[in-house]
């Protein structure tokens, strides 16, 4: 059976749904390299500001920038975050998960949600074992989320997972390979 986006909307009615990244991989608060958008007056909006703030190689970091600014908006400012974060990515790919880690909670309340999505572990291990739902934004793990799929990678290899994003280079342990994606012409 074909799994499609739809079935991951399905899970919350948040606008923008992404992961945090491939197992294995640095922590980070969500990738770029897959996101999936309502049409929104909120998506609109934010893709806008991610786009506009988008330079050279790293398009992460005015995503996180992006999100943590959302997110201080949603509460109408009783989230505040100091942006000397996300000035350098190298001092935001430090940085960013343990913002998050140490204030996702606190987001939360400000915003009047509840609900099942609270990252589980998040706060002490800064890695999602469970969705975390922020305003307007569901962060999903790398792990499988009920009977569906991870997003782009698994803890246990021999799961498939809905994507492959990776290199063309690159085999992700079995999971995905990045030369089989274009494999027997599909990208011809």
């Amino acid at each position: 059976e074909e799994i499609e986006p739809e079935a991951y909307f399905a899970l919350t009615d948040a606008d923008l749904l992404g992961n945090q990244n491939r197992v294995g991989g640095p922590k980070i608060p969500m990738n770029g390299g897959l996101v999936f958008a309502r049409k929104s007056e909120f998506t609109q909006q934010f893709f806008a500001l991610w786009w506009r703030g988008r330079c050279g190689a790293h398009d992460q970091l005015p995503l996180w920038a992006t999100l943590f600014a959302a997110w201080s908006a949603a509460t109408d400012g009783a989230y505040s975050f100091n942006d000397e974060h996300f000035k350098k990515y190298s001092h935001a790919h430090l940085e960013a998960v343990s913002l998050l880690q140490r204030d996702a909670m606190y987001i939360r309340q400000k915003a009047n949600m509840e609900g099942p999505y609270d990252g589980g572990n998040f706060s002490a291990t800064g890695l999602l074992d469970v969705p975390l739902a922020l305003p307007h934004v569901l962060l999903l793990p790398s792990a499988p989320v009920g009977s569906l799929p991870a997003v782009r990678s698994d803890p246990v290899r021999s799961r498939p997972t809905f994507v492959c994003h990776t290199r063309i280079d690159k085999d992700e342990y079995g999971q995905c390979v990045g030369a089989d994606v274009c494999a027997a012409g599909r990208c011809a």
